[in-house]
C-alpha cells in the first residue's frame, strides 16, 4: 500500500504553505517566547495551537485537490467468457460448450464473470446489467443458445473483435463500441480485480487477425477448442474458372469437394441456370479434386455454378458455389421493340458491320444488372414507358451512368413523350425532353382527370395519383382545357373545366386530394361528361383511375351520350378493382384499359394518355435532315445525299446535349450527351419501313447506324493494367497495377470503385495508392450474391487510364467451407498471452494469479477530518473568546 496523487501538480501549494508556516512560527516565537505554557495562566499561548490547527486544515485541502489516494493489492478474479456462436458451431458443438461451462462453474467458485457471444460481431449475452457480477444461471445460457441465429449476422467469425471488446470491458482500450443498442461499456469496467479471458471456439476465423490482436493483449487468454462435428458433412471448398474467356473456347473447371467421410454425391454444373454437366462422383474423406472441360456459350457474362447433392450430408448451404466469367466477343447490342420481326433488315445490316444485335420484345427487358451488362449498348425502339418497371429504369440508369453502357432511343408512336417517358428516370438519361412548346401548331385538347379518392386509396396510392395528375397537367399547353374530378360515393370537382393558364395553381388544387368514402364510378363519369361536353376542341378525353368496385349504374346509356359528344374514356385499374366492368366501360367509351400492377407506372400511363389524346407529338411529313454539328458518327457519310424521312416525334433539346441533326423546323432529330461515364443518344425518327423507308435503301444507311451505335457503346479500357479482384476476410479487395505504354508505373492517379450490391444498392469506394503504380480499394460485404464492379482510374491530367467492368460472386461464408478445428490458432493465442490451451474445466484458471491493484481515494476521510478540526477550532474560539 502506498499513496498516489491524481493531480500531483497541485502539491506546489505545499511550498507556499510551508513558507507561511515558517513566518507564523517566527512571529509566535518572538511574541510568546521560547516556552509555551498551556494552562489558565497562559491562555494567550493557545493561539499557537490555533494556528497549527488551521495550518493542518489548509494542508488537508491541498491533499484533497491533489487527489490523495492509496493503492492496495487485491486478489479478486473476474473472467470474461468469449463464446463462439457462428454458423460453424452446430447443435453438437453447442452441447459441448454448455457442458463445459457447467463443469467449469461447478469446479470453480470464487470469481465474477461477463459472458460475451461472438460471430461476425461480439455482443453481450443479455442486457448490460444482467451479466456482470452475478451468479451463473446455466438455464439462461442454454436458453440463449437456443435462440435462432441470424444467418447474415453470424455468417462470419471475428475472434479479434471479441478480444478487443474484452479489452474494452477491462478498461485497457478506450470504449469505441456500442453494446446492447445504444449502451456503452463504461459501466462494465471493473478496476479492482484480476482479469482473465476464456475463449471457447473452433478457431475458424474468417474476418480479422486474432493473432495480431492477441499479441498486444496484456490479459491472459485461455483457449478451449470446440471439437469438430461428427455428423456427415460435404462442402464445395474450391471452384475456379478463368475470369475472361473467348466465345466457343474450351476451358477447365477446377473443383474441390470436402467430405468428412466416404460418400457418393451428384455433381452438377450450370451455366446461366442451364445444366451443362451432371455425374455421380465417389467422395473420400478429405479433399476431393476434379477437373472438367467445358465450352463457352455466346452470352457476354456467364455465371457458372456447381451444386453437390448427397443424402449423406448435414448442412446444405455450403453445397454450391458460383463464379462469373466475361466472354470477349464481337460487340453485343440489345434492341427492344414491340415488333421484332420488322427489324430483320436492320439487324442483318448491322451484322455485316460486326455488331451482334439481339432483338427482344418488351417482356425481354433485363431485370438485373447482369442482364444489362451482357450488352455494350441498348436501343429502345417504339416501346412505351409502361413496359419498364421503376426498378428496370433505375438499372438502365446505373448501366449508363456507372458502367458506361450506351443508350439510344428511336422514334415511334410509343416513344419519347408519346410513349409516356415525360418526367421518368429514362428521360433524365436522354439528351432531349419529351415535351415541346409549339403552341400555334398544336391543336387544343380537353382532358378530364377522374381520380378515385375512396378510403382504399390512402397512403402511397393517393400520392401516386397526385403525381400522375401533375405530370398530365405539365404536358398540356395554355390552349388546352383541364378538369379534375375526385370521387368517392359522390363526385367532387377539384378543378372545373378551364384553360391551363396557371399550372402551379392547378398543382395546388391537386395537392388537396385526400382519401375517404365509397366508390361510385357512374356519377364520376357523368360529372366528367358535364365538364367536357360544352367544349369545342379537336379531342376530348377522360382518364379515370380506380382501385375499387363501383356502385351500380346504367353505364351503357351514359357511355352512348359520352361517345356521341366525341369523348373517349381510358381507365387505369390498380388494387382490387373490378377489371371486367372497367374493360366493358373502355370498350363502350372507345378508350384503352390499363392494369397497373406497379403503382409507379401510373404517372407514365397518365402522361402517355395525355400525349395520345391529340397525337400532338407526332409529325408525319417528309423532311430532309439538316446537319448542325460534324461528329465521328458522320465520318465518310455523304451529307448532301441524306435521303428524306417521313416522320418524327417532337421533343426539346436539353441545354447540355450535342445536336448533330435537326428537322427542317429546327426540332431535334439526332442528339447525344454524356451521362456519367456513358453516352445516351436520341434519334426521333425510326429505322423501319414506316418513316425511314428511303433510308433503308440509302448507301450509307449501314455505315451511319453502325457508327452511331459504336459511338455510344460501352468502352473497356484496360490496356497496360493488371486487375486482381478477390473476396477475402468478409470483404472485396480490388488491386490495380497501372503502367504506361513504356511499362512505367503511373503514380498520383485517382480512381473510383462503383459497386452494385445484391440488393441493388450502390456504393462508391475511392482507390488509394499503396505502392508505385498500384491502387487498392476495399469494400466490406453484407450480403451473399452477385456484386457488379465498375473500376475507373484517371491520371492527374484527368485522362482515363482504366475503365473496366467485372463481377464477383459471394456464394456462402468461409465459415462453412470446412469441418476442421483450427487448434494451431487457438494454441498460439494462449501462448502469446500466457493463458492455458485446452485445459480441463477444473484447471482452466491460472494457478499463480497476479495480484491487481485497487485504488482507494482518501478524499472522504480528509473531508471528515477537516470538519472535526474546524469544529474544534470553533469550540476553542467560543470558550476562550479568541
Amino acid at each position: 500500500m502506498y499513496p498516489e496523487f491524481t493531480n500531483p501538480e497541485l502539491l506546489f501549494f505545499l511550498l507556499i504553505l510551508g513558507l507561511i508556516f515558517l513566518v507564523v512560527w517566527y512571529c509566535l516565537c518572538r511574541c510568546c517566547g521560547s516556552n509555551v505554557v498551556i494552562g489558565n495562566s497562559s491562555i494567550n499561548n493557545l493561539k499557537y495551537i490555533r494556528y497549527i490547527v488551521r495550518f493542518v486544515i489548509v494542508l488537508l485541502f491541498i491533499f484533497i485537490f491533489a487527489g490523495l489516494s492509496v493503492k492496495c493489492m487485491v486478489s479478486d478474479r473476474h473472467v470474461i467468457f468469449l463464446v463462439d456462436e457462428s454458423r460453424s458451431i452446430d447443435a453438437e458443438s453447442q452441447k459441448f460448450i454448455y457442458n463445459y461451462l457447467q463443469d467449469l462453474f461447478a469446479a470453480n467458485k470464487r470469481f465474477t464473470y461477463t459472458l460475451v457471444y461472438f460471430a461476425r460481431e461480439p455482443k453481450l449475452a443479455g442486457t448490460v446489467n444482467d451479466f456482470v457480477r452475478h451468479k451463473l444461471n446455466l438455464v439462461q445460457i442454454q436458453d440463449q443458445k437456443n435462440i435462432e441465429i441470424d444467418s447474415d449476422w453470424s455468417s462470419e467469425t471475428d475472434i479479434a473483435s471479441a478480444i478487443e471488446l474484452a479489452e474494452v470491458l477491462c478498461g485497457i482500450l478506450p470504449n469505441l463500441v456500442q453494446i446492447a443498442g445504444n449502451t456503452t461499456a463504461d459501466n462494465l469496467i471493473l478496476s479492482d480485480c484480476n482479469y482473465e479471458i476464456v475463449l471457447i471456439s473452433d478457431g475458424n476465423e474468417t474476418v480479422g487477425n486474432a493473432i495480431e490482436t492477441s499479441a498486444y493483449c496484456p490479459i491472459p487468454i485461455s483457449t478451449v477448442p470446440v471439437p469438430a462435428s461428427s455428423l456427415p458433412e460435404i462442402s464445395v471448398t474450391n471452384f475456379n474458372i478463368p475470369t475472361e474467356l473467348k466465345s466457343g473456347e474450351t476451358f477447365n473447371i477446377d473443383l474441390t469437394i470436402y467430405s468428412n467421410q466416404s460418400s457418393e454425391a451428384v455433381v452438377s454444373i450450370f451455366c446461366n441456370e442451364f445444366k451443362i454437366y451432371s455425374e455421380t462422383k465417389k467422395l473420400y474423406a478429405g479433399e476431393n479434386n476434379f477437373r472438367l472441360q467445358q465450352i463457352t456459350s455466346d452470352d457476354r457474362i456467364q455465371e457458372f455454378s456447381v451444386r453437390v447433392e448427397s443424402d449423406n450430408d448435414t448442412k446444405k448451404e455450403n453445397n454450391y458455389s458460383r463464379k462469373i466469367a466475361i466472354v470477349k466477343d464481337q460487340p453485343r447490342i440489345l434492341m427492344i421493340d414491340s415488333g421484332p420481326e420488322v427489324l430483320f433488315d436492320f439487324v442483318a445490316a448491322m451484322s455485316e458491320q460486326g455488331l451482334k444485335i439481339e432483338v427482344r420484345p418488351a417482356e425481354g427487358i433485363p431485370k438485373t444488372m447482369d442482364g444489362f451488362l451482357q450488352f455494350d449498348s441498348v436501343i429502345i425502339s417504339n416501346i412505351p414507358a409502361t413496359a419498364f418497371s421503376l426498378q428496370q429504369m433505375k438499372l438502365l440508369r446505373d448501366y449508363v451512368y456507372e458502367f458506361g453502357g450506351g443508350l439510344i432511343m428511336l422514334g415511334g408512336e410509343n416513344s419519347f413523350g408519346q410513349g409516356g417517358y415525360y418526367k421518368t428516370v429514362i428521360e433524365d438519361i436522354l439528351p432531349v425532353r419529351c415535351n415541346f412548346d409549339d403552341e400555334k401548331e398544336k391543336p387544343a385538347i380537353a382532358i378530364s382527370l377522374v381520380i378515385d379518392r375512396s378510403g382504399s386509396m390512402s397512403g402511397d396510392k393517393i400520392m401516386i395519383a397526385q403525381k400522375a395528375a401533375k405530370n398530365a397537367v405539365d404536358l398540356l399547353s395554355s390552349n388546352d382545357f383541364i378538369s379534375i374530378i375526385a370521387y368517392d360515393a359522390i363526385p367532387h370537382v377539384i378543378v372545373p373545366s378551364q384553360k391551363v393558364t396557371s399550372q402551379s395553381a392547378i398543382h395546388t388544387a391537386i395537392n388537396s386530394l385526400i382519401s375517404g368514402g365509397g366508390t361510385n364510378i357512374y356519377s364520376a363519369l357523368q360529372e366528367s361528361y358535364e365538364q367536357l361536353n360544352w367544349l369545342n376542341v379537336q379531342s376530348k378525353h377522360v382518364i379515370l383511375l380506380t382501385d375499387g368496385k363501383s356502385e351500380s349504374g346504367n353505364f351503357e346509356e351514359l357511355l352512348k351520350r359520352i361517345t356521341a359528344g366525341g369523348i373517349t374514356v381510358t381507365i387505369i385499374s390498380i388494387g382490387d378493382a373490378d377489371d371486367e366492368l372497367l374493360r366493358q366501360i373502355t370498350e363502350l367509351g372507345n378508350g384503352r384499359f390499363y392494369r397497373a400492377e406497379n403503382l409507379n407506372s401510373v404517372p407514365q400511363i397518365f402522361a402517355n394518355e395525355t400525349m395520345l389524346s391529340g397525337k400532338s407529338a407526332i409529325r408525319e411529313i417528309p423532311f430532309a435532315p439538316i446537319v448542325v454539328t460534324k461528329n465521328d458518327i458522320l465520318n465518310g457519310i455523304s451529307i448532301d445525299r441524306i435521303p428524306l424521312l417521313l416522320g418524327f416525334v417532337r421533343t426539346k433539346s436539353k441545354p447540355a446535349s450535342k445536336i448533330i441533326l435537326t428537322t427542317e423546323t429546327g426540332e431535334p432529330l439526332l442528339n447525344w450527351q454524356h451521362y456519367g461515364i456513358g453516352i445516351a443518344a436520341a434519334f426521333t425518327s425510326d429505322v423501319k419501313n414506316h418513316w425511314a423507308a428511303e433510308w433503308l435503301v440509302w448507301n450509307d444507311f449501314t455505315k451511319f447506324w453502325s457508327q452511331l451505335i459504336r459511338f455510344t457503346m460501352k468502352q473497356q479500357k484496360s490496356d497496360n493494367s493488371v486487375i486482381d479482384c478477390k473476396f477475402v476476410d468478409g470483404r472485396i479487395e480490388v488491386v490495380v497495377d497501372v503502367t504506361d505504354s513504356a511499362e512505367r508505373f503511373i503514380d498520383a492517379a485517382s480512381g473510383i470503385l462503383t459497386i452494385i450490391t445484391p440488393d441493388l444498392s450502390k456504393q462508391k469506394i475511392t482507390f488509394e495508392q499503396i505502392a508505385s503504380g498500384r491502387y487498392k480499394a476495399i469494400f466490406r460485404t453484407k450480403f451473399r450474391g452477385n456484386y457488379q464492379l465498375q473500376i475507373r482510374l484517371q491520371s492527374k491530367e484527368q485522362q482515363t487510364l482504366l475503365q473496366h467492368s467485372c463481377g464477383i460472386v459471394i456464394d456462402y461464408a468461409d465459415e462453412l467451407r470446412n469441418n476442421k478445428v483450427n487448434s494451431e490458432l487457438l494454441r498460439n493465442i494462449a501462448e502469446l498471452t500466457g493463458g492455458n490451451f485446452n485445459p480441463d474445466p477444473a484447471d482452466i484458471f491460472l494457478k499463480k494469479n497476479k495480484s491487481a491493484f485497487k485504488i482507494v481515494s482518501l478524499r472522504p476521510y480528509l473531508f471528515v477530518t477537516i470538519i472535526l478540526l474546524f469544529l474544534l477550532d470553533l469550540f476553542w474560539r467560543r470558550k476562550y473568546d479568541w
